[in-house]
């Protein structure tokens, strides 16, 4: 074990807000990735439909890949070496994307992008868990998630100087790589996990007394010990990541459809905005000790938000956008839930995997409502796809009111 142990020096260890800041590059970055696709789209010249679908599902394909493929790679290489090749491998490909500038080039950095940040949310969350203390982990990972939403603002206060002041688009990816590269600078006073560097030291002690070591079939067994709360992950993740996914890529199309508006970066700014004030109360204690009872309520409000726009979106636009907000806001607040219940209910030591692995399931049903919606939005009528979400949101509240596990005593 000693070569393993050598590959990863001995540091003290970060400050938590330095930790945190450092893990949170990988949600920022996403989140950015995310809104600013938004305005890439209507900014590039002449994107067909599917073009635009590949644009966005690109992304989200490589979420899935990446998310699977890296939470394996960290628990079995360990946590430091994916952490900094994510961020050095994210500004590389985002500077040669502003180089290029050509069609096929966006797509592969979408793709490669995708990949790379999405396989950083397992190891950040691993981090996060296995060297802050542990009474301020909750604290710690609801900051993961608001960091995502930063990353989505910060891609809309850059939307201003490139729409309204005639920049080049290019600007979204320099600026995805300025920060990448920054991000990558803190990383490199992250040690390396030593709960990582234990369980390591134990799987070579079982290698060598013939056991069982790291392996698909030991985390196949993680799976089925954890199966109950995989499943319920997996399952209340895509219910609302599909919604909110169509939310936060389209929504300036949807309402450019219902009310007629045509500022888009007035409305991101709004829905993001909201997102992110919705996300705040994740760090309270009353919180986290009533998950269940968030998770149900944020639901009902979801669909509230859904059905408001349905009911107002072409009599009155006021009411529109505070439909829009209702959503927002729940969905700021039930995205905390995303990093805090599998992090909760996964004990075992593949920990980064099963994150990833539910990850990517949500990123299979996110990439399928972005490359889906365009099309569909051709062939069927608004109040069609929304009655769909609506359906998508009460299998969700089924799926939390049967298997999340009760609220903490107070």
């Amino acid at each position: 074990m000693r070569k393993n142990e050598s590959l990863s020096p001995h540091r003290a260890s970060p400050g938590v807000l330095h930790l945190v800041a450092a893990c949170a590059a990988g949600p920022f970055l996403d989140g950015y990735s995310t809104a600013s696709a938004a305005f890439l789209i209507a900014l590039i010249d002449a994107l067909s439909v599917w073009e635009t679908a590949l644009f966005t599902s690109l992304y989200l394909t490589g979420t899935i890949v990446g998310a699977l493929v890296t939470g394996a790679v960290a628990d079995r290489t360990g946590r430091r070496r994916p952490a900094l090749a994510a961020m050095a491998l994210t500004a590389i490909v985002a500077a040669l994307a502003a180089v290029s500038q050509a069609l096929a080039a966006l797509l592969v950095m979408r793709l490669a992008t995708g990949f790379l940040l999405c396989g950083d949310y397992p190891v950040g969350q691993a981090l996060v868990v296995e060297l802050a203390p542990e009474h301020k982990r909750p604290g710690a990972l609801s900051s993961l998630m608001l960091a995502w939403y930063f990353g989505a603002l910060s891609a809309v206060a850059l939307a201003v100087p490139v729409v309204e002041g005639g920049l080049h688009w290019s600007l979204f990816l320099w600026a995805e790589a300025a920060a990448a590269a920054a991000a990558l600078i803190l990383r490199l006073g992250i040690p390396e996990s030593p709960l990582w560097l234990k369980s390591r030291r134990s799987a070579a002690a079982r290698d060598a007394s013939g056991g069982e070591s790291f392996s698909l079939r030991a985390l196949t067994s993680a799976i089925s010990r954890s199966r109950s709360a995989f499943f319920f992950c997996c399952a209340f993740w895509l219910c609302q990541t599909i919604p909110g996914t169509i939310m936060m890529t389209y929504s300036p199309t949807i309402l450019h459809s219902l009310t007629g508006t045509q500022d888009a970066v007035v409305q991101m700014a709004l829905i993001y905005g909201c997102f992110l004030i919705g996300i705040l109360p994740s760090g309270s204690r009353w919180f986290r000790n009533h998950l269940k009872t968030v998770l149900l309520l944020t639901f009902v409000m979801m669909a509230a938000g859904i059905l408001g726009v349905l009911v107002f979106g072409r009599t009155s636009t006021a009411l529109t956008n505070i439909s829009f907000v209702v959503f927002a806001l729940s969905y700021g607040l039930q995205s905390a839930l995303d990093f805090v219940y599998p992090n909760l209910l996964f004990k075992d030591g593949a920990r980064a995997w099963l994150v990833g692995a539910v990850t990517a399931i949500s990123r299979i049903g996110a990439a399928g409502a972005a490359f889906l919606y365009p099309p569909l939005a051709e062939i069927l009528d608004l109040t069609t796809l929304f009655c769909c979400g609506l359906l998508v949101l009460a299998a969700g509240f089924f799926i939390g009111w049967r298997m999340a596990p009760a609220d903490a005593a107070a």
